[in-house]
């Protein structure tokens, strides 16, 4: 069977239609994939800057945060920094008293010395030279029998102070310490008995 041209033309024709719709089908399904992969990428996109801008939000809150703990700690230094300096020239101020006390120590130190040697010069002197009066001696022994007879009066005071307290009650020198001193013999008397 021998075909015509125009059916030849025909069959060519319906091939080439054929193909444009296999090439058509291919190509919707191409853009339906395409549309369905813009879709899948604008919602990763979304996630992505989502992501993105939940990092950045804590980064900035983290970055925040060191800030205000960097200036906190900027602060504690400062504070410390002024306490030091402070203490230091508190210390500078004591080490400088601490030297002129010294000084003034030593001075007189050497003062006390130096008249501690002209005592005992003095001394060697009385003892070389005191003579045939014994001055000296007689010095001693009278502050020693003055202090013997202060610490003799002394005791006597403490341990006779009732026969005083009595003798100034006779003499009415203070009246509201006379009774005082009634009644608490009495209450004596009473707990003795």
């Amino acid at each position: 069977m021998k075909l015509t041209t125009e059916q030849l033309r025909k069959i060519e024709l319906e091939e080439r239609i054929s193909r444009i719709e296999d090439a058509q089908t291919r190509t919707r399904v191409k853009i339906e994939q395409l549309n369905s992969a813009k879709v899948e990428l604008s919602r990763l996109q979304v996630v992505a800057e989502k992501s993105i801008s939940n990092k950045n939000n804590r980064l900035r809150g983290a970055q925040q945060v060191q800030a205000q703990e960097l200036m906190k700690l900027n602060q504690q230094v400062t504070m410390r920094e002024k306490q030091y300096q402070k203490l230091k020239q508190e210390s500078d101020i004591t080490r400088k008293d601490f030297n002129r006390d010294v000084k003034i120590l030593k001075q007189e130190r050497d003062d006390a010395i130096e008249k501690n040697k002209k005592l005992e010069k003095e001394k060697m002197e009385l003892l070389r030279y005191g003579g045939s009066d014994n001055s000296l001696v007689k010095g001693l022994l009278m502050g020693l029998g003055l202090g013997i007879l202060c610490i003799i009066a002394f005791v006597f005071i403490i341990f006779k102070t009732p026969l005083l307290d009595n003798t100034l009650c006779t003499f009415k020198v203070n009246q509201s310490l006379c009774t005082q001193m009634k009644e608490t013999q009495k209450l004596e008397r009473y707990n003795n008995q």
